[in-house]
């Protein structure tokens, strides 16, 4: 979860209007990495944040979503996860968790959908 916090720490940070290219009557769009991980801020003209987009890789699955792999996958070991989650300053929240699973020679990519309004 470092690699989560630092990035939107640095996101919720970071001042557009600082920016060269900030005018006040666009949008803009500001991706953050660390090579791994990505995140994706949307500022208003207002340089407020409007809507992320992030992306990360080999993050802990919470006991609530692993409990339910556990039951449903039997067997099965977990190979990797990747977090995806979009926010609309409206409130909106859609976090999304896929985990790959291994059993047996085979793989598969198991997803798991949270939505908060």
């Amino acid at each position: 979860m470092e690699g989560l916090n630092h990035l939107r720490k640095k996101m919720a940070c970071y001042d557009i209007r600082q920016s060269d290219v900030f005018d006040g009557i666009e949008s803009y769009s500001v991706t953050f990495s660390n090579g791994k991980d990505t995140s994706i801020a949307i500022y208003s003209p207002e340089g407020e944040i409007e809507r992320t987009f992030e992306y990360y890789r080999d993050v802990r699955i919470p006991s609530p979503v692993m409990g339910k792999l556990i039951k449903e996958y039997l067997d099965w070991k977990v190979l990797g996860s990747k977090y995806l989650v979009s926010y609309s300053k409206t409130g909106a929240l859609e976090e999304t968790f896929r985990v790959k699973m291994k059993k047996e020679g085979n793989s598969i990519w198991v997803e798991n959908n949270i939505v908060k309004n």
